[in-house]
């Protein structure tokens, strides 16, 4: 059951959940043995006020509590999806609906887990799942996924990997739709599937869940040249979609840097020399031009005739003019 706020006079949540989006606030005796979801932005004294009793479970974020208040460790990690939550490895955007983990690692106690080590729900919005590194959830039963989500479809992406030994799967869609992004790629055989509603993915013989999965980013190239005037490159040579690639132009003596060329031209080139990869290769070439130099006329005291020089271009020089006790300075 799911309600922003909640004002009573006595309740009591027995195997289920109650997630609470914004304010909840109970009069009379409160009794927790399922599970009590508060807003990300609850405090461990504003849970202590409950006054709660029971063996449930009251999350808040990323952190779990007893009815009494006093935090447990390795519980699960519940998201919603009005607000910003945050550990170590671990970050969820409330703005976008992404989860990214980042070389994020936990140890969970079994039999404080419901359904999954990371439970999403955020009925109707697309989240985004973004596997940076290795991920490892360890303490996990066959009776527990990595990570689930629930009435929201699901988007993976990124370069790394979730591990969640000895779960029943790392993965579980329900109520949702779950793909890969543009240029994001399942390794070792690993698909997805889908059946009733709920979608998961199972190793490369299609039948049994897999209990971990590696992803990777296509990666297009950068093929930078030049006119012939200077030298150029490309920071990184190839990039998935996404990325920032960055580019440096060193002109030959006697030159400087005029600008790039792009193929395709959708890719636009930033003041920093920076551009954001599409999703496939591309060619770039640097152009550069005669470097130009300001010349300054001293009359002291004369006056030029005619032909006034302002300046010259490297290797030409400049032309020579008619004066009456002119003095030139460059």
């Amino acid at each position: 059951i799911t309600t922003r706020v909640l004002e009573c006079n006595e309740i009591s949540i027995s195997n289920s959940s109650l997630v609470v989006r914004d304010r909840i606030s109970c009069a009379g005796k409160m009794v927790v043995n399922g599970m009590l979801i508060l807003p990300g932005n609850t405090t461990q004294e504003e849970v202590k006020a409950l006054g709660a009793t029971g063996e449930g479970l009251i999350l808040v974020g990323t952190k779990a509590y007893d009815t009494k208040g006093t935090p447990v460790e390795g519980a699960t990690i519940y998201l919603t999806d009005g607000y910003d939550l945050s550990d170590e490895g671990f970050i969820w955007d409330s703005a976008t609906c992404t989860l990214t983990l980042t070389g994020f690692t936990r140890d969970y106690v079994s039999e404080n887990i419901n359904t999954a080590g990371i439970f999403i729900s955020a009925p109707g919005k697309a989240v985004t799942l973004v596997l940076n590194g290795e991920n490892n959830l360890t303490g996990l039963e066959s009776m527990n996924y990595g990570i689930a989500v629930q009435e929201a479809s699901l988007t993976l992406t990124g370069g790394g990997s979730l591990n969640c030994t000895d779960s029943g799967g790392a993965l579980f869609v329900l109520g949702g739709s779950l793909e890969l992004a543009e240029g994001c790629e399942l390794q070792d055989g690993k698909k997805i599937v889908g059946a009733g509603g709920a979608f998961y993915i199972v190793e490369s013989d299609g039948v049994n869940y897999a209990t971990s999965f590696s992803l990777k980013m296509q990666q297009y190239s950068v093929t930078v040249t030049t006119d012939g005037n200077g030298t150029a490159m490309a920071n990184p040579a190839s990039a998935a979609k996404g990325d920032t690639v960055t580019l440096t132009a060193t002109p030959n003596p006697g030159y400087v840097f005029d600008r790039w060329e792009v193929s395709p031209a959708t890719v636009t080139i930033g003041s920093d020399n920076t551009f954001t990869m599409p999703g496939s290769a591309v060619e770039i070439k640097a152009h550069f031009k005669q470097a130009e130099y300001k010349v300054t006329l001293n009359t002291n005291g004369g006056t030029v005739n005619a032909g006034d020089v302002t300046g010259y271009v490297y290797g030409e020089g400049a032309k020579p003019v008619s004066y009456t006790h002119l003095r030139a300075h460059e």
